[in-house]
């Protein structure tokens, strides 16, 4: 891969890790509940599931959690795989609270879930990123045994 193309997706990971962690952030400072997302925005076919996690401490734990975790895991550049997975979980969790979605079939939601696949099967962690190290630690782990 030539470099500047390591940079854009440098860039690309560092600016979506920063996303999700400002979107976090927020939510934690400012006493965050999905209790009104859920009660009053859902919509469609699976609306009734989504109402039903209204309230839970547990889905504002994993919503807010969630998210700085992710940003967190994107801008460090470690373990993009299970980042992409997780993050991906959230976005098809968001898509389908109000599916269809008003603004078409493709949103944000689904352009993130690219987003998250395009960094993690290039490996973006490995370029100036602690992904590079972790690899270099289990190999050595793997290799005492």
């Amino acid at each position: 891969m030539k470099r500047v193309q390591k940079q854009i997706l440098l860039t690309a990971r560092i600016l979506f890790g920063f996303l999700f962690l400002n979107a976090g952030i927020d939510k934690l400072l400012n006493g965050f509940s999905a209790k009104v997302y859920l009660e009053a925005t859902t919509y469609g076919p699976f609306a009734d599931i989504f109402q039903s996690m209204a309230g839970s401490p547990i889905v504002d734990f994993l919503v807010v959690g969630g998210e700085i975790g992710i940003g967190v895991a994107l801008i460090t550049g470690v373990w993009l795989w299970f980042t992409a997975y997780a993050g991906s979980l959230m976005m098809f969790m968001y898509y389908f609270s109000q599916f269809p979605p008003k603004t078409g079939l493709i949103n944000m939601h689904i352009v993130y879930i690219l987003l998250f696949f395009i960094l993690a099967s290039f490996e973006a962690g490995t370029y100036v990123g602690l992904q590079w190290y972790v690899d270099r630690i289990i190999k050595k782990l793997q290799t005492k045994n």
